[in-house]
């Protein structure tokens, strides 16, 4: 559901924290055995993909911001707009493998 740039390769890993969070919110909204009508399992998806969003939102912003600055710092030839992206990118992310130190909890 977002776009990842081939800079960190982590557009593979970002997709399967997104299938664990997305499944974890469908099963909490009961959606893992559903006995009711259209209506209520309509709006119980619409809330476990709101809850998704929520939980997501972060992660995948602080994903594609690095990906974008690291995307930048390779794409251009100029040296001085190398050294402003890295320091952009150290100012953003001083722990430069911080994008690999998710834990996207228990399905």
């Amino acid at each position: 559901m977002h776009v990842m740039g081939p800079f960190m390769g982590q557009g593979g890993s970002a997709a399967l924290e997104d299938a664990v969070v997305l499944a974890r919110n469908m099963a909490q909204a009961g959606l893992n055995h559903i006995h009711s009508g259209s209506n209520v399992i309509v709006h119980r998806v619409g809330e476990a993909f709101n809850r998704f969003v929520r939980e997501r939102r972060v992660r995948v912003v602080r994903l594609s911001l690095q990906a974008y600055l690291i995307g930048m710092m390779l794409g251009t030839s100029s040296h001085l707009k190398k050294i402003i992206w890295t320091m952009l990118l150290n100012f953003f992310f001083p722990n430069q493998k911080s994008h690999m130190d998710y834990d996207c909890g228990d399905l």
